[in-house]
């Protein structure tokens, strides 16, 4: 089939691969993350890249999501590897964001979740797809802060079946963008509701900071 439709880079459309590897060098690790504030739940959020300034990680993200390609949110996954080597330290139990029904039906797969198994996979973390969207709810995108945190109030719990294995854990929330952080805002609250400990978030990249 490859040699039919063959792979060429999203970067520079060179035939070979889905991104080669003269444009993943291009690519530049964000040196900061976000502390945990007063109006936040989570402790501390690393994020791999400005969505904003990288280009390459913008179309990589939207070939992903958008045109169901796997094969590059396993490249994603591994930069987001890449990242976490400078960061990583003590255990940490993995929770993927969740993605909608809707969602979920017309991509086959929560984007979230490959990435965080990326991520479990390399490191040793256990890995538990523990939350759920309960209700319905408008597309985050185009809503303000104050919109989404309303939107997504109650949208979003932990599966019963396995709040017992949360409690007093380590958390990583992985997810593939954060822009006001308002998803990442509830599932943290969720989780905090049953018990779990810190709750750091990795995301492969941050929108909004330019």
């Amino acid at each position: 089939m490859n040699l039919v439709f063959p792979d060429f880079c999203l970067g520079c459309y060179r035939i070979g691969s889905v991104v080669c590897e003269d444009c993943l060098c291009q690519l530049r690790f964000c040196d900061q993350n976000f502390c945990s504030e007063d109006e936040v739940l989570f402790d501390r959020l690393y994020y791999c890249y400005d969505f904003d300034k990288e280009h390459l990680i913008r179309r990589l993200v939207h070939q992903f999501k958008y045109r169901f390609c796997v094969k590059v949110g396993q490249v994603l996954g591994d930069l987001m590897v890449e990242f976490w080597k400078e960061c990583a330290s003590g255990e940490y139990l993995i929770v993927p964001m969740p993605v909608s029904e809707s969602s979920f039906r017309e991509r086959g797969f929560n984007q979230s979740y490959i990435l965080a198994r990326s991520v479990s996979s390399k490191y040793g973390y256990d890995l538990i797809d523990c939350l759920c969207h309960c209700r319905d709810h408008e597309n985050q995108m185009k809503l303000s802060r104050e919109e989404r945190l309303k939107n997504l109030d109650g949208a979003i719990s932990v599966r019963d079946e396995v709040r017992w294995f949360i409690a007093g854990k380590r958390i990583l929330l992985v997810d593939d963008i954060a822009t006001t952080g308002a998803s990442l805002n509830e599932c943290s609250k969720v989780l905090k509701m049953s018990g779990a400990g810190k709750i750091d978030c990795l995301v492969l990249a941050r929108a909004g900071m330019s």
